[in-house]
């Protein structure tokens, strides 16, 4: 399985047409698991020429009228900013690897699900990097795991980099 393997994992599905693909779709949130997937699927674009986005996804927050009274409305805000500004930094560090800088998303959601909407946006084929903790079967059902999520539900190739340790 590609959570207990100590290598990345690719696994390519469609067929003929999906490789190589035109796009990789990064799912970035700032974990060394993310980076290594960043870094690896960035010498495989650039050997096959493919465009990048790396996708951060923040949780929908709920509306608390209560809260919202009490609550500094700029803290979000920054928030955001500066996870945009970290994610920058994470595609200035690929942009000499893959030849060109990735496109940086940060958007509200599911983390799997938001990594595969925007690798379902085109029609191209698409490969989808993600960071896999090494989390044990029972971790990643209790905690949910996105790269367990993606490999269950992509319909695109999909690259699992493994916990570096």
């Amino acid at each position: 399985m590609a959570h207990n393997a100590t290598v990345p994992v690719l696994i390519v599905r469609g067929g003929g047409p999906s490789w190589p693909p035109a796009r990789i779709v990064v799912g970035e949130d700032g974990s060394r698991h993310a980076a290594g997937a960043g870094e690896l699927s960035a010498y495989i674009g650039k050997l096959i020429g493919a465009t990048m986005d790396l996708v951060h996804a923040y949780p929908a927050l709920p509306y608390l009228k209560d809260v919202e009274a009490l609550a500094d409305p700029t803290i979000l805000a920054d928030a955001l900013r500066e996870t945009g500004r970290v994610i920058q930094e994470r595609a200035e560090k690929l942009e000499p690897v893959l030849g060109q800088l990735p496109r940086v998303r940060v958007v509200e959601g599911d983390p799997a699900a938001a990594i595969l909407k925007v690798a379902e946006e085109s029609d191209e084929a698409t490969l989808i990097a993600v960071g896999s903790r090494g989390l044990s079967t029972i971790a990643r059902i209790r905690m949910g795991s996105v790269s367990s999520k993606i490999l269950r539900a992509a319909t695109s190739s999909v690259l699992v980099y493994p916990d570096p340790a």
